[in-house]
């Protein structure tokens, strides 16, 4: 039941971010909608930034998670994919949540994966690698943001070819 509750909160927010117009979602909306008390609304979560947190998460953290089994290609692919499907919903939490929180969550996503595409190589500064990692990270991190924040549909064949290029000159495959 627990997780069920948990569950049903989120997935009203959600729904509630999907049908209204403006304005912010409140607890009390979510839990009229839910028809459940406010106490198992806070059991389960601070605020609704932390419900928005928990849908970007599982909607779009959790499937971009690090595989080292899959390669640089696929994990893109996948990841824009991703994204051309949850850009919408990402565009809303984004006007509710701020750019800066959604930001950070996929942030955390993306780093692994660019660290794991740049070679280390002998004699190389540790201290610059990192740096390079978390530049890059940033510069695919604000590639991204455009994506989702652009009016158009995100076109994956055409942002995978702009990655190819990247991968190309970084060397890597």
């Amino acid at each position: 039941m627990c997780c069920n509750t948990k569950q049903k909160i989120a997935d009203t927010v959600e729904e509630l971010l999907c049908t209204q117009s403006g304005g912010r979602v409140t607890v009390q909306q979510v839990m009229e909608l839910t028809r459940m008390n406010r106490q198992s609304f806070y059991y389960h979560y601070q605020d609704i930034n932390d419900v928005l947190r928990t849908i970007v998460t599982r909607k779009v953290c959790v499937p971009l998670r690090f595989d080292p089994e899959e390669t640089p290609e696929t994990w893109c692919r996948r990841g824009l994919t991703l994204l051309k499907e949850q850009r919408s919903l990402l565009r809303r939490i984004s006007r509710e949540l701020g750019d800066d929180q959604v930001w950070a969550l996929l942030f955390l996503e993306i780093r692994p994966q660019v660290d794991r595409l740049l070679p280390v190589r002998d004699g190389q500064d540790p201290v610059q690698r990192e740096m390079a990692v978390d530049a890059i990270s940033r510069s695919v991190l604000f590639s991204v943001a455009g994506l989702i924040l652009r009016g158009e549909s995100v076109n994956v064949d055409a942002s995978m070819e702009t990655f190819r290029a990247v991968f190309s000159v970084l060397d890597v495959a």
